[in-house]
């Protein structure tokens, strides 16, 4: 079993880690998505969570809409996001609009664009609510938190969004003294955590998180990876196993699980299933899933098969420097796979 029992004393430890100065500087959008959140008579909602959710960006962000109705999610890269409206407690159905950013990101442009996604939020049917949920395995998790931990929530992730990793690390450590089971605190930063390899300080956190919301996908996912890290390879590949099975259209989990699953031969085939479904899933915006799938299918003389995953990585990288010369392995492939057919 992976469930890792947490131990409330943890929280009276001292968290001394500082990051490198180079943490949380990859590269970063320059576009905005905000909006407002009101009633249908133009009554702005407060405090209510909304959710950033892209095709490719892993773990979705979060924010709470101020007093006048608003939220703001900075720094976006361009692709096609989902912008989710979760009342929570609030008589109000949820909303989803989905945003194309389309703006390039172009370094020392002095330019970035705005996308609004405003939402009306209207009366939820009595018992709606409780019925979607139960019937569903996306459906949000929801936790009737203080306000002092959900406002010290609020104030790390501001923090993390601007690079701030010791201003985020106290706020969410303070958040979780607050209200020790606040699943959203301990999943974003044992996932910080995880981000920057301190799995010794991730594991208490996120196993506890898991043990709050059972379908969290997130910390399943952060869980994972820490558990290997640690060297804790079958309880690790148990937990991605898992987020895959909560998740099954993320592209990072099917990522990391197919590349776990390809490190021995008897997952071949279930590392070649996730590896597949990275490359349905990402397209071409992820060109080393293909890579991956042609090492697997060369340890299985399976020469057809290699041939076509090394046509998927140059068609999703065309300008690799390697070009010519894998071009040259795929027709010695396909040579190889119509000998072996004559045999």
């Amino acid at each position: 079993m992976f469930i890792i029992i947490f131990a409330s004393t943890m929280l009276s430890l001292n968290f001394f880690w500082v990051a490198p100065p180079s943490a949380l500087q990859g590269p970063q959008g320059r576009n905005t998505i905000e909006g407002r959140v009101t009633t249908q008579d133009n009554r702005p909602l407060e405090n209510v969570r909304v959710f950033l959710i892209g095709e490719y960006m892993g773990q979705p962000r979060q924010t709470y809409t101020d007093g006048s109705g608003r939220y703001q999610f900075r720094a976006i890269q361009r692709g096609n996001y989902s912008v989710q409206v979760e009342p929570g407690g609030l008589a109000y159905e949820r909303q989803i609009q989905r945003v194309e950013v389309n703006a390039p990101d172009l370094v020392g442009s002095g330019g970035a664009d705005f996308y609004r996604a405003d939402f009306v939020l209207k009366p939820d049917k009595a018992g709606k609510r409780d019925d979607a949920d139960s019937s569903s395995k996306s459906a949000l998790f929801y936790q009737n938190v203080p306000g002092p931990a959900k406002e010290a929530f609020k104030q790390g992730s501001q923090s993390l969004e601007k690079n701030d990793l010791r201003a985020a690390e106290a706020a969410l450590v303070q958040a979780i003294k607050l209200f020790t089971d606040y699943y959203d605190a301990l999943e974003l930063l044992g996932s910080m955590y995880v981000k920057y390899g301190q799995y010794d300080a991730a594991l208490p956190l996120l196993g506890h998180a898991v043990e709050i919301n059972s379908r969290g996908w997130e910390a399943f996912y952060s869980l994972g990876v820490a558990l290997i890290e640690s060297k804790r390879r079958n309880e690790g590949l148990e937990a991605l196993n898992h987020a895959s099975t909560l998740k099954p259209e993320s592209v990072n989990v099917n990522m990391r699980l197919g590349l776990e699953l390809a490190k021995e031969e008897r997952t071949y085939d279930e590392a070649i299933k996730a590896l597949t479904k990275v490359t349905v899933l990402a397209g071409k915006q992820l060109p080393d899933a293909y890579l991956a799938l042609a090492t697997i299918y060369g340890k299985r003389n399976q020469y057809n098969e290699e041939a076509s995953a090394l046509e998927g990585f140059l068609s999703a990288a065309p300008d690799t420097p390697q070009r010519n010369e894998i071009k040259r392995k795929v027709t010695e492939l396909r040579l190889k796979a119509k000998s072996e057919a004559k045999k």
